[in-house]
């Protein structure tokens, strides 16, 4: 269920993407909502049935932000492992987040994953924007506590000029207390500052990594061509497909991304990934509505959801999606499935709200 967020705020919100909330204790996100706010340590979102509502960060396990689909890929990443590949890819999506509000939150991510990978500096600078971009104490809910590990010089210097510049936008005595005590950890560690850096890296850094420049030749001679990939998947080799159409979107293939997409989701499908191949099949249809596999995509995610969720709207509100698309492409076959599938939820009372 690592990322039935995307899905659910996809689907049930409408056609049009939408963004969703995570909340602690849920087995599922809320979907269709609109977040409106994160201030004062709390995400402030209107809901599906348009109710306004708060809650802690702390209580929020992940966001999704219709603008910012970079900060998707890096969570699905994180459920993953928190490796490396993951915090960069995180680096990545706040580097190029859209608009403050998602900016914060990632920052909000970032401080957590630093956290969790014992990286103290890190952590802190992160820590330490939240403070400069809003001067709250309910922040203090999430100060880093991890050991302070050996480090960079560079994410030292880094962590304790904004540390320094949040200090001065406070006014709380215990918040001013707590970046006092931030500095005289780091105080150690301090190297000439470095401009221009994120958790330690240059932008440079973070973003040639993005489009792989270094290795960019010896990947993509190795890449596999589409019609290899089908050939893998008619040959049940779900994980070598999978493998090749990661290696694909790494190496920023320019080939059709709403076949890489539906081949995506043929892999997981068949290696029993049910969330993930519903995603993806429909992001294929979404994001990619005039491809030829946009149609087949989202029918296929249609039945696979029908039998994930049998009592939910998610698999009427693709069949509905894919009879417009299929209507408009006059893929008869798609048609004439999703007629048959949508009287079969007509005649149970259907989902429709």
């Amino acid at each position: 269920m690592k990322r039935l967020t995307a899905i659910l705020a996809v689907v049930i919100g409408g056609s049009a993407l939408a963004d969703a909330v995570h909340v602690v204790g849920t087995t599922a996100p809320l979907p269709g909502s609109e977040i409106i706010a994160i201030e004062g340590g709390r995400v402030v979102y209107v809901d599906l049935t348009g109710a306004r509502r708060e809650r802690g960060v702390e209580d929020i396990i992940r966001l999704s932000f219709d603008a910012s689909p970079e900060l998707d890929v890096a969570e699905a990443r994180l459920a993953a492992a928190v490796d490396d590949e993951a915090l960069m890819l995180l680096l990545r999506a706040c580097i190029e987040a859209p608009d403050a509000l998602s900016r914060r939150w990632i920052h909000r991510r970032l401080v957590a994953v630093h956290d969790q990978r014992n990286e103290y500096p890190q952590a802190v600078s992160h820590f330490a924007r939240l403070l400069i971009e809003d001067p709250h104490v309910a922040w203090l809910r999430i100060v880093p506590r991890c050991a302070a590990s050996p480090t960079t010089p560079r994410a030292a210097a880094e962590a304790l000029e904004q540390v320094r510049a949040a200090r001065l936008r406070v006014e709380d005595g215990d918040v001013r207390a707590t970046l006092d005590a931030m500095v005289e950890r780091l105080q150690r560690m301090v190297r000439k500052p470095v401009d221009g850096t994120l958790s330690g890296f240059d932008l440079a850094v973070i973003r040639g990594q993005q489009v792989a420049v270094p290795v960019a030749t010896a990947v993509t001679a190795e890449l596999s061509t589409p019609d290899e990939i089908d050939a893998m998947l008619q040959r049940s080799e779900y994980t070598s497909a999978l493998n090749a159409c990661l290696a694909a979107v790494r190496a920023g293939d320019a080939r059709s991304m709403a076949r890489l997409l539906r081949q995506t989701g043929d892999a997981r499908n068949g290696l029993g990934n049910t969330d993930e191949a519903i995603i993806a099949w429909t992001r294929c249809g979404l994001l990619f509505p005039d491809a030829a596999t946009a149609a087949p995509s989202l029918a296929a995610a249609a039945e696979l959801a029908a039998v994930r969720w049998p009592d939910g709207p998610t698999s009427r509100r693709l069949w509905e999606e894919a009879l417009r698309i299929g209507r408009r492409a006059n893929d008869e076959d798609v048609v004439a499935r999703a007629h048959a599938a949508l009287e079969v939820t007509k005649d149970q009372g259907g989902s429709r709200p």
